[in-house]
């Protein structure tokens, strides 16, 4: 199966992991563009980015004298957006045929949201060199030290700032003395060899005209073209993206060891990464001595010696081989497809082949408006745009991981299909996103289990090849965070009971403080929605390391776990904006699932209890749309407790998972204290909390610990406790106490897959009704990318 893009080679992250920003970028080539056309575009992708961070936003655009000009502002980009109405005097109305555009959203962790610590970062008052960053400069704290030295003046809090002022002070030391510039690649595989830490810039620079530079370590950097003409060309293998041929659609092969299932009909996406021929042979040697104002860049002598900590980074080898499907070109060239917006008129045949725009950003949302022909980054790649190419380019590094400016190596990579609908990423009828995505639970639970549920079986194609290394695994480790966290929770007692192998659920923070053992006959499942939640991704370079299996969990598709895990299930939950997670974490669930029976597939003593889940996963989705028409009944309670301080919510065996998940919600989206207790722990110390004020919920759903649940609820009672309980249709709960919510019966452990939803509008309806933004809980981000 052809739909995991996995690998074998080592992930590349530091001890420290990225931040939490959305980054941005347009460049239009012989496709001429107003400003205002411009500016829309880059606010547009802001908007859609904003789930990353919403603390403030910046934007560069070229200035009337040709010079860069950057607007910054606090808060959301509806803010950014008025103010550039209100202070710009630009000429909105001056077409450019070529133009280079950056945009960010920022989360902020180094100094406050302000405008002077919103990106765009500038070099110097001249904006030599402009920057947009989304993650984290381990050794920013040295580097700023050094640069000031060296007589730079610095603006902001950040450590965004240093990469710009690296750049002026690099590009100086190599041309001053009369010595030639480099080109800016090369310019950029220089500050990578100096930079330690996470993250993905674009840059651009008053240096090189019509230029712009995408690298990537560790944050996510997807790359969107689309040609005027709408039309890809069928030419030679070349390194130039716009250039790549072999693009195929709705099949593919495997590009990489390693497969995922993406469930359905979805098409099959090749991944690969090439080695080409090297750069040109004249690249800059770069000089060592930063005491003579020379370059930082090169190792071996001065303060960027041997050993130095500037210098530190990983020692993991890249992976650079081909497919040989990717060499194939068996199909034709696909249209490119693109949504309603305006487009100038084709270019002319003169043009035809160069005419083209380049989309960059930290998710695929911010460019299926524009296109949905995509490149995604690798690791320690860099992509020059420069005369209508991206010439992407690997950066070699040497035993101690640094990179090497002089090994820079042009790579082929495969333009990709995105399978987004655009209505996907819109709120339509609905007031928020989360509420959208609470009904879209409908669709996404039968596209999660599309292709992988038969009639009476699970079919699981990213792990066929892996089932035999599954069940002869000693221990599985579920490692994910918040969310994710939970569905692990959720799903542990069944793999416990339909594989008989132990099973530990793991926080991806506390599993890496500990340092725990982690031996080769295990498996490791990662969790993730976004598959790139920081501690998740130094977990699995910690485990990839000790030999284990490493299982992918994860809703978006060429993520960095779905990369470099070995093989894994994509979840299919389609995009979720919103930041606070909800199909996604349903078809969690459902996928973790599938997976527990595809592993007991083989055993006749379990026979008879994976045929009665199988049933009910059949009969699911219909009950989701009962669930949902408890809304009316959820508003009530909502504005009922929407005034309480603190809440508990209580479960056991298969309903603790829901518990802690809606105590999580209610948490994130409220600002109440809220609390997911194990009913059986009450007795050692909650029960103390408890009275006639405290609210209280209930999962006490029909189960084998229907009656353990059943007493611990007589204990709230006893205290005065007026517990609002979550029970199964038709119970005796139901006239028992005064506020019930009855579900759906089904097996025990896809119960919580129907319970969980009525916490989840419980907690978007006490949120809507204090008047908070839904979306756009305070302090939080979608991507938890920083450790």
């Amino acid at each position: 199966n052809a739909e995991y893009m996995g690998r074998h080679s080592s992930l590349s992250f530091t001890s420290l992991c990225f931040t939490m920003c959305g980054i941005f970028a347009f460049l239009n080539h012989l496709v001429p563009r107003k400003r205002e056309e411009i500016i829309k575009i880059l606010l547009g992708g802001l908007k859609r980015l904003e789930y990353r961070g919403y603390d403030s936003a910046g934007l560069s655009v070229t200035g009337d004298a040709g010079e860069p000009v950057l607007f910054k502002e606090v808060g959301l980009v509806a803010r950014l957006e008025s103010f550039i109405t209100a202070t710009s005097t630009l000429d909105n109305g001056r077409v450019f045929e070529q133009h280079e555009g950056l945009a960010h959203t920022r989360w902020a962790t180094h100094g406050p949201p302000s405008p002077v610590n919103s990106h765009p970062h500038r070099s110097d008052a001249k904006n030599q060199f402009v920057v947009v960053h989304n993650g984290i400069i381990n050794n920013y704290k040295e580097l700023k030290t050094l640069l000031e030295a060296n007589g730079h003046v610095f603006e902001s809090d950040t450590d965004t700032e240093v990469i710009a002022k690296l750049y002026l002070h690099e590009y100086n030391g190599l041309v001053e003395g009369g010595g030639s510039a480099p080109s800016f690649a090369e310019l950029t595989t220089i500050v990578m060899s100096i930079l330690t830490g996470a993250y993905a810039i674009i840059v651009t620079s008053t240096h090189y005209e019509h230029e712009m530079i995408g690298a990537k370590v560790g944050s996510p950097m997807i790359v969107g073209v689309r040609f005027a003409s709408d039309v890809y060309k069928e030419v030679s293998h070349s390194a130039s993206l716009s250039r790549v041929a072999s693009v195929k659609m709705g099949g593919g092969s495997l590009g990489a060891s390693g497969a995922i299932d993406l469930g359905g009909s979805a098409s099959g996406l090749n991944a690969s990464l090439g080695g080409g021929g090297p750069a040109d042979a004249n690249l800059r040697r770069v000089l060592s001595n930063l005491g003579e104002g020379r370059s930082l860049g090169r190792s071996g002598s001065g303060l960027l010696g041997e050993g130095s900590p500037l210098n530190r980074s990983q020692n993991i080898p890249l992976n650079s081989s081909i497919s040989d499907a990717l060499r194939a070109g068996e199909a034709a060239a696909p249209r490119v497809v693109c949504a309603d917006v305006a487009m100038p008129p084709p270019p002319s045949a003169a043009q035809d082949l160069d005419a083209v725009e380049y989309y960059v950003s930290s998710d695929a949302s911010a460019i299926i408006e524009y296109t949905n022909q995509v490149v995604y980054m690798e690791d320690y790649q860099i992509c020059h745009f420069v005369e209508g190419d991206c010439i992407i380019y690997n950066c070699p590094r040497d035993a101690r991981g640094v990179v090497i400016p002089e090994s820079m190596v042009e790579a082929t990579r495969n333009v990709q299909k995105l399978n987004i609908a655009l209505e996907a990423i819109q709120k339509g009828s609905f007031k928020y996103f989360m509420l959208k995505e609470i009904y879209e639970q409908v669709d996404s639970i039968p596209n999660t289990l599309r292709g992988r549920l038969l009639p009476d079986a699970i079919q699981l194609g990213g792990l066929r090849d892996y089932l035999p290394d599954l069940r002869r695994a000693r221990r599985l480790v579920f490692i994910a965070c918040g969310t994710s966290y939970h569905s692990g929770v959720a799903a542990r007692p069944i793999f416990e009971e339909l594989c008989g192998i132990p099973v530990a659920c793991e926080n991806g923070s506390d599993f890496l403080d500990r340092e725990a053992p982690i031996f080769r006959d295990d498996v490791c499942v990662f969790i993730s929605q976004s598959g790139e939640t920081a501690d998740v991704l130094r977990t699995l370079k910690f485990c990839k390391a000790r030999g284990a299996l490493c299982v992918g969990v994860t809703n978006v598709v060429g993520s960095s776990i779905a990369r470099e895990t070995h093989c894994g299930v994509n979840v299919n939950a389609g995009p979720e904006i919103g930041v606070a997670s909800t199909k996604a974490y349903t078809s969690q669930v459902l996928v973790l699932t599938m997976i527990a029976l595809a592993m007991a597939s083989d055993s006749k003593a379990k026979s008879e209890r994976c045929a009665a889940i199988i049933a009910d996963l059949h009969r699911l989705p219909a009950l989701v749309k009962r669930v949902l028409e408890l809304d009316g009944r959820i508003q009530a309670i909502a504005e009922s407790v929407k005034t309480q301080k603190s809440m508990l919510v209580l479960g056991r065996g298969y309903g603790y998972a829901t518990a802690i998940e809606a105590a999580l919600k209610i948490k994130e989206l409220t600002y109440l204290h809220c609390e997911g207790i194990l009913a059986g722990e009450l007795k050692h110390g909650t029960l103390a909390l408890v009275d006639e004020n405290m609210a209280i919920i209930a999962v006490a759903t029909h189960d084998r610990l229907y009656s353990e649940i059943r007493s611990s609820l007589a204990q709230v009672c006893a205290r005065g406790g007026k517990p609002i309980v979550i029970c199964s249709e038709g119970d005796a709960m139901e006239s028992q106490y005064a506020v019930t919510l009855p579900v759906p019966s089904v097996v025990d452990c896809l119960q919580g897959v129907l319970s969980v939803i009525p916490m989840q509008l419980l907690a978007y309806h006490i949120a809507d009704k204090l008047g908070l933004d839904v979306d756009r809980p305070r302090n939080l981000s979608k991507s938890v990318t920083v450790s």
